[in-house]
């Protein structure tokens, strides 16, 4: 398999895998909830980021970037817990989680 064949099962993967574990997807609707939870979050806050680097059959690194709001989102969909409810420690665990889970997909697909 090379590379781009590679890359191109990364967004089907993180799809799925947002769907089943996040309630959410890649290219999700925005609501105007939404919208207005953005816009009290300073910009001044830095994204949550992740990266994960594997070797094998198949080597390579997965990186995630989130702005803050989102990851918060994703953490508190992930919990079943209000976003005002999650704590700084428990969005960097659920990103860490969010990355190692696509990274995994992406490579178990990759076989097929």
């Amino acid at each position: 398999m090379k590379a781009s064949d590679f890359a191109a099962l990364v967004p089907d993967c993180c799809s799925e895998v947002l769907d089943a574990m996040y309630f959410t997807t890649v290219n999700g609707l925005v609501t105007p909830e939404m919208e207005a939870e953005a816009e009290q979050v300073p910009a001044t806050e830095d994204p949550v980021a992740f990266n994960l680097k594997y070797a094998g059959d198949i080597s390579g690194s997965f990186g995630l970037s989130l702005e803050q709001i989102t990851a918060k989102n994703l953490a508190a969909n992930f919990l079943g817990e209000e976003v005002e409810d999650i704590s700084s420690k428990e969005v960097q665990e659920v990103v860490g989680e969010l990355a190692n889970i696509d990274r995994k997909s992406t490579r178990l697909n990759s076989s097929h």
